[in-house]
């Protein structure tokens, strides 16, 4: 092999080393200009327990305190069951999906208010409250309520504006404001 071919052979071969590196950091790590907390696999965060009788649908973001350093997920929780469910929105996860995988960006596990609860044949609206940096980000991304299930959203632009329509919305009906905590409970 001549002088001049291995060169090219060596050019080549650390080409495709510098291509291979920089895309598994692609990959891997957290999109540039995020500013998530963190950036974990979920389940090394807390273990996702999912109960079958409670059903959890995302309604909107709440943008109401935008300026105070947090914002909230507004959903509708139904509980199928005869039993209550017993939650507390200061318990959560919140993940983004990543190239087809889900990592954990921000998360709360330390209860700072008391549980709420959803009794047997009811529904509930509450917000869970975080961090504006946790979803500074577009992107899809799922609210994990610890061991009752998730909330999946979408953001789609970059910043906190309610007149850009940044929400693709999987519930269409309109609620009344949350203003921290329960806003009613009724028989379904």
């Amino acid at each position: 092999m001549s002088g001049e071919h291995m060169k090219k052979w060596i050019i080549w071969g650390g080409s495709f080393l510098i291509i291979l590196a920089a895309g598994l950091y692609i990959w891997l790590a957290p999109p540039i200009g995020s500013k998530f907390y963190c950036w974990e696999d979920p389940e090394s965060i807390c273990e996702s327990v999912v109960k079958d009788d409670v059903d959890i649908e995302f309604l909107e973001l709440d943008y109401s305190k935008v300026g105070e350093a947090w914002f909230g997920v507004r959903f509708l929780l139904t509980n199928f069951s005869e039993c209550d469910a017993i939650y507390d929105i200061s318990l959560y996860r919140v993940d983004y999906l990543h190239f087809g995988r889900w990592k954990t960006v921000g998360f709360n596990l330390f209860p700072l208010t008391s549980a709420d609860v959803c009794h047997g044949k009811e529904q509930i609206e509450s917000a869970v409250p975080f961090g504006q940096e946790v979803i500074s980000y577009p992107g899809k991304y799922r609210v994990y309520l610890k061991d009752v299930g998730f909330i999946e959203f979408e953001k789609t632009h970059l910043l906190p504006n309610k007149q850009l329509g940044h929400i693709n919305r999987t519930a269409q009906k309109s609620r009344p404001a949350v203003h921290g905590g329960v806003v009613f409970c009724r028989e379904i």
